[in-house]
């Protein structure tokens, strides 16, 4: 592997030969630059994976990205939490977007790893990364799996994984993009300490409603910020029979402060989503008016479950259960979703917003 040339440490330099330092250099220009840091961080079910999956592939191929051209290279996925369907995401991608598996090299790295406690599960990774001979773009999916059990909110763990991820840039002189979760106050960003923000190039976070959503440029280091992107979800049916799905440009939705889905319903609503897209149905309520996509409830609520983030405190499955209660009985009394029972099984599906 050709590994970045590091300078001599603390060695200084006169303002007039700042000129001969490395310059910038652009990864997706205006977006990412080339062996900084950044992460994309959004609520569960806020379909980050699958944006980051977008810009793997764009990398990988040089295709320019929502009209920025991109430096072509080699990006590797960490999918930290176990991978499941990770493939099927690459596929859909692939299929939708016409490429086949020998144009562009994009590598994939399906299992949990240590970034936050010490530097084996670091140093084994740049052996693997060694054997591929070079990679540009890393993205950890996510952060929080990457901790290996560490505290999101403590300096030491946090410390730790900037140290690892700063340690992978400098051998490799690749950008690293790192996933991560919103706090449960959505409006005052990431989860965990701010050490974590304060070490970023790049922000984006992305926010969704329903099957569309908006990805917002909230911090350029050396650039503006402010620049937002809308994206939609579109399934794909694969070739082997299975489902899956990709994020597609779209207009940005509209958003309004008087919004009646609120967090917790927000995430009862996403579970709605992503039950529909795997498993729904045409249902034409009452027999007559038009035909709707609905999921049965018990599928939802195995989404819900998925999605839900327990908060640490008391049994987490109790706290599913009535979080999974409140949240159906007030969708249903707010008529933010209509149910009926049909061959028996209750049958539920999203109501459009007037």
């Amino acid at each position: 592997m050709t590994l970045a040339v590091p300078r001599q440490r603390l060695v200084p330099i006169r303002w007039g030969e700042i000129q001969l330092l490395p310059k910038r250099e652009p990864l997706i220009e205006s977006v990412f630059d080339v062996g900084a840091m950044s992460a994309l961080v959004g609520a569960s079910g806020a379909y980050k994976t699958g944006i980051a999956i977008d810009w793997a592939g764009h990398i990988g191929t040089g295709r320019s990205w929502r009209g920025h051209r991109v430096r072509r290279g080699v990006p590797l996925y960490l999918a930290v939490e176990g991978g499941r369907g990770i493939a099927e995401r690459f596929d859909a991608w692939r299929q939708h977007n016409g490429i086949n598996a020998e144009n562009g090299e994009v590598y994939v790295i399906p299992e949990p790893i240590d970034l936050a406690h010490g530097e084996a599960d670091t140093k084994l990774l740049l052996e693997r990364i060694a054997g591929i001979g070079r990679v540009d773009f890393i993205v950890v999916d996510t952060l929080s799996r990457a901790l290996a059990g560490g505290d999101e909110s403590s300096s030491k763990d946090m410390g730790g994984f900037v140290r690892n991820c700063d340690l992978i840039r400098s051998k490799t002189g690749a950008h690293l993009c790192v996933l991560h979760h919103l706090g449960k106050d959505e409006t005052r960003g990431a989860r965990g300490h701010s050490l974590l923000k304060a070490a970023l190039d790049t922000e984006l976070t992305a926010t969704k409603a329903g099957r569309a959503g908006t990805l917002e440029l909230t911090k350029q280091r050396d650039g503006l910020d402010g620049t937002r992107w809308g994206f939609a979800i579109e399934p794909v049916d694969l070739s082997d029979g299975k489902r899956s799905f990709v994020v597609v440009p779209a207009d940005a939705p509209t958003t309004s402060k008087s919004s009646r889905w609120t967090r917790g319903l927000s995430i009862f609503r996403d579970a709605v989503n992503a039950a529909i897209l795997a498993e729904g149905q045409d249902h034409r309520p009452g027999g007559d008016g038009p035909i709707i996509k609905a999921v049965p409830v018990e599928r939802i609520r195995t989404e819900h479950n998925r999605l839900y983030v327990h908060g640490g405190d008391g049994d987490r499955s109790e706290a599913e259960r009535k979080a999974w209660a409140r949240a159906l009985k007030t969708a249903r009394d707010s008529r933010l979703v209509g149910s009926e029972h049909s061959c028996g099984r209750d049958f539920v599906w999203l109501v459009a917003e007037r």
